[in-house]
């Protein structure tokens, strides 16, 4: 699990980086781009998701992950920023809510759990 989430965090990080968004964000309307607005690119890309790979994840240790992932959702309830974020100046920008954005909301949590569902199956 460890160098899955690993190597997960680096494929994760260059498509973030190249596209600011994963599949994730863009369903969730989620993009995560530099203080000017512009992608912030694929060495960087990869570098912000390493740090939620230690920060957020602490390694994918699990029971410490636990702690790791509360305490960078109390920074963000407190900073509107998480610590990978804030480093670099990096903004989070977010669709606007309303009925196209709940279906996709829906669609995407639907998209989780059978997904879940195929991995517990393998």
């Amino acid at each position: 699990a460890v160098i899955t989430i690993f190597l997960a965090s680096i494929v994760v990080g260059a498509v973030i980086g190249v596209s600011g968004s994963s599949l994730g964000k863009l369903i969730f309307g989620i993009m995560v781009l530099d203080k000017n607005n512009n992608k912030i690119g694929l060495s960087n890309g990869i570098k912000r998701d390493l740090k939620v790979y230690v920060r957020g994840f602490a390694f994918g240790i699990p029971l410490v992950s636990i702690v790791t992932l509360i305490v960078a959702f109390n920074n963000l309830k407190k900073n509107n920023s998480t610590s990978w974020d804030s480093d670099d100046d990096y903004q989070v920008w977010h669709r606007p809510s309303g009925p196209g954005q709940y279906v996709l909301n829906t669609l995407g949590i639907i998209l989780f759990f059978i997904a879940s569902a195929l991995i517990s199956l393998i």
